[in-house]
């Protein structure tokens, strides 16, 4: 069974997002993680991730001010180092278990300190 799981996330990625806008490439990434499921609303549904994800930017940087470096831990397709990136931080590292995965996530990041 976990040789299957591993089969499964190699064989994901998010595949070229450097001329889309930066809510397509989140939601080309947010794809290559697993929530690439059919629903209705698609725009709507990845929307409400993406607003998520700038009220939580917001509350993080209330909270700590500018941030300096970001480290995440199952980083998968690099969408959250990415929008880390999109706001000028450049110091990103991250793990994950998928291969393919931390190869996205470090091209669209530039960060060589994401690893398997």
């Amino acid at each position: 069974m976990n040789n299957r799981w591993k089969t499964i996330w190699n064989g994901k990625s998010a595949g070229r997002i450097k001329d889309l806008s930066e809510f397509e490439a989140y939601k080309e990434l947010k794809k290559a993680d697993g929530f690439d499921v059919a629903v209705e609303e698609e725009k709507e549904y990845y929307q409400s991730f993406y607003n998520e994800w700038l009220d939580f930017y917001d509350k993080i940087t209330g909270l700590c001010g500018k941030l300096g470096s970001v480290y995440e831990v199952g980083c998968g397709s690099g969408v959250n180092l990415y929008m880390f990136a999109k706001r000028g931080i450049n110091k990103l590292a991250g793990i994950d278990y998928s291969e393919s995965l931390v190869k996205n996530a470090s091209e669209v990041t530039g960060s060589d300190e994401i690893v398997c």
